[in-house]
């Protein structure tokens, strides 16, 4: 996002309509899509070009839960799909405000008819066909796309591109989105066969109404908020091990913390360190030179070498 508004912030793209892609099953994807619209808002007044903003609700839950479950960090998505939907909601509603939707043109992206039925009537209620437009992958139901397609009037097809001899990628690509859409709460999962009436019809319209009363309610915060620069919650001795969770730099306390562990390391010398025999510690005698590999020519400690007394 910081590097989509410098760019388009450059004199020479400032005429350029751009666009960028925000995914709700991300939390805080709600507060960045409220300041890239205020950003978008001060662009247009000064004479810019609006820019266009995509919502889907997420395309990689698989990999989040895998490097969150290796790292020991909580999943940055939603735990639950209807939080996704009701964030989801949320972000469409906003964009649809139609001050909003003159500088944040908005493409909204999904398979989900009951999603699709709802920013319909919503873009028409607001009068904001002409800054919306429906996006679908190319291949996927379509006959869910021919539908919308004669009903809006516009829809805007994407696919994936590859060549020939990167063909592989382009099959580990469907073969996700394969496993995406059979998944137990994925929607197309559940659209052959769907009539009212069925079970599945119950099951997505009880989805859809708890989506629509959790829209004020879902969290808009991001879950994770590791914090290196607090001290550490003593632990239970009794408690099991568990490892310690790896230091999430994407978090800005994280990498000020970081930061300042270099600038202490540049301001304080490390004191000589001991050999410790029987209690006693045994200074060195300017045996041992330490060197700071990022400044290799000038020695940054010295350390005491043990010999052959030391060990006796």
């Amino acid at each position: 996002v910081e590097a989509f508004c410098r760019v388009l912030e450059e004199p020479e793209f400032y005429s350029l309509s751009a666009g960028i892609v925000l995914q709700a099953y991300l939390p805080d994807s709600h507060e960045i899509q409220k300041k890239l619209t205020h950003w978008a808002k001060n662009r247009v007044q000064n004479g810019g070009a609006p820019i266009k903003i995509r919502i889907v609700k997420g395309a990689n839950l698989a990999m989040e839960q895998f490097e969150a479950s290796v790292k020991g960090w909580p999943q940055a998505p939603y735990p639950s799909k209807v939080e996704v939907d009701a964030n989801y909601k949320r972000m469409v509603l906003y964009g649809c405000i139609p001050e909003n939707a003159r500088c944040v043109h908005l493409g909204i992206a999904s398979h989900n008819l009951f999603d699709i039925a709802f920013a319909m009537l919503l873009r028409l209620e607001n009068q904001v066909q002409s800054y919306t437009v429906f996006e679908m992958l190319e291949g996927m139901a379509d006959h869910i796309r021919r539908v919308v397609q004669r009903l809006t009037g516009d829809m805007l097809l994407y696919c994936p591109v590859a060549t020939a001899s990167e063909f592989q990628h382009a099959i580990a690509y469907l073969i996700r989105r394969l496993d995406e859409n059979t998944g137990p709460e994925n929607f197309l999962r559940h659209v052959f066969g769907l009539r009212p009436g069925t079970e599945s019809w119950d099951t997505q319209t009880a989805i859809f109404s708890q989506s629509c009363d959790d829209i004020q309610s879902a969290s808009s915060e991001p879950r994770r908020g590791q914090n290196r620069l607090l001290e550490p919650a003593p632990l239970d001795t009794h408690a099991p091990f568990e490892n310690e969770a790896d230091t999430d730099f994407s978090l800005p306390q994280n990498r000020d913390w970081a930061l300042g562990i270099i600038e202490n390391a540049k301001k304080n010398r490390p004191d000589p360190i001991p050999l410790v025999i029987g209690g006693e510690e045994i200074y060195p005698n300017q045996d041992g030179v330490g060197y700071d590999p990022s400044h290799p020519v000038k020695p940054l400690y010295m350390y005491a070498k043990a010999n052959k007394q030391h060990i006796e």
